[in-house]
């Protein structure tokens, strides 16, 4: 699958050259990008409300709205998942599974403010390490500065519903916040886990 402004277009199954009109499916936002779960769900990430397309081939795909504006922050904050899509939206954490339901994984202990203020919200780029969401970005809040991801967090994705805390504990806590500091002051210009060692880069 590719993107083009507020379009998906799908290839000739097996034919990664051929790209027919006639299978294109239209979203009423512009792409932001696209993410895959482990079900084979493609996630449309969008300026406003997410979408799932799935189906066995390019003719039966079928789409889904979901039902909440969670405009996406950037391509490079989607990160594909076993169960769920993830990405960073101005509303917070966002996770979208095959089945459409998009969750503001955070919204139980941030307000929309707090999150903007403590994350992020300008050129984000994450991995996931271990169980957790890694990313990085712009300190900007006014577009002004031009630094290259300065900022970041870490929050923890294995979820303990039932207990949260800013700087992760031992004894039960499982879902965390730590807020990060690019190395050496330096801007970050990506940001990849690394496949042999499992380190973030």
């Amino acid at each position: 699958a590719a993107c083009v402004n507020n379009e998906v277009w799908f290839c000739e199954p097996y034919h990664p050259h051929a790209w027919p009109p006639q299978y294109v499916l239209t979203v009423d936002f512009p792409i932001v990008g696209m993410g895959l779960t482990g079900g084979g769900a493609l996630v449309v990430c969008t300026g406003a409300n997410p979408y799932v397309m799935s189906g066995n081939s390019p003719t039966t795909m079928g789409q889904s709205k979901c039902a909440d504006a969670n405009p996406c922050l950037s391509r490079a904050s989607i990160l594909n998942g076993d169960g769920a899509v993830s990405y960073m939206s101005p509303n917070g954490l966002i996770q979208v599974t095959g089945s459409a339901v998009a969750t503001n994984t955070t919204d139980l202990w941030f307000t929309r403010e707090n999150w903007v203020q403590l994350t992020p919200q300008h050129d984000t780029r994450a991995i996931y390490l271990a169980s957790a969401y890694f990313c990085l970005g712009s300190v900007s809040r006014d577009l002004t500065d031009t630094s290259e991801a300065k900022r970041g967090f870490t929050i923890e994705l294995d979820q303990d519903n039932t207990s949260f805390t800013i700087w992760p504990q031992p004894g039960g806590h499982r879902l965390g916040l730590q807020l990060l500091d690019a190395p050496t002051d330096a801007d970050v210009m990506g940001i990849f886990t690394d496949p042999w060692t499992a380190i973030g880069c």
